[in-house]
């Protein structure tokens, strides 16, 4: 097992998949459903800029999950601090893997990338219906400190 760069676009999105099938299931008014072409030309948009993160998860030549991350900078304001942060995209580790701490060890690396860039914090965004990620992240040590809310009309 090996953590690595992912330099083709191809692979994670195809990894992609069955993540964005599950959001496309739970919210089929927000989420399309996948477009190989479409999702691979957006991986290689952001593999293009230099502020994108893209960690995989191989054995042996096979990925097997992967993780993609922002590095953000918010500019400060008479309320905020500027701030520098790594904002997770998405992260996704094949069903038959889970549970072998190969999703830690993605957080780990993304933690230490940052540490290395001079930031403190690293955030991301989940569905409070998908108790296994929110779980897995908890484990990692992330907290919750707001709650994104919405109506439809």
């Amino acid at each position: 097992m090996e953590i690595k760069d992912v330099t083709e676009a191809k692979e994670m999105a195809m990894l992609s998949k069955p993540l964005l099938d599950i959001h496309v299931e739970n919210h089929p008014l927000i989420f399309k459903p996948f477009d190989e072409n479409a999702v691979v030309g957006h991986f290689e948009q952001c593999m293009a800029r230099p502020e994108y993160i893209h960690l995989g998860v191989y054995e042996g030549d096979d990925i097997i999950g992967y993780l993609q991350a922002e590095i953000k900078q918010i500019p400060g304001s008479v309320y905020v601090y500027p701030m520098m942060h790594a904002h997770i995209h998405q992260m996704y580790v094949k069903t038959d893997y889970r549970g072998k701490g190969y999703g830690k060890m993605m957080i780990d690396e993304i933690k230490r990338r940052a540490k290395k860039l001079g930031m403190s914090r690293i955030d991301l965004a989940i569905w409070e219906m998908d108790i296994g990620s929110v779980d897995f992240y908890a484990s990692c040590g992330f907290t919750t400190d707001q709650t994104h809310m919405y109506i439809n009309i």
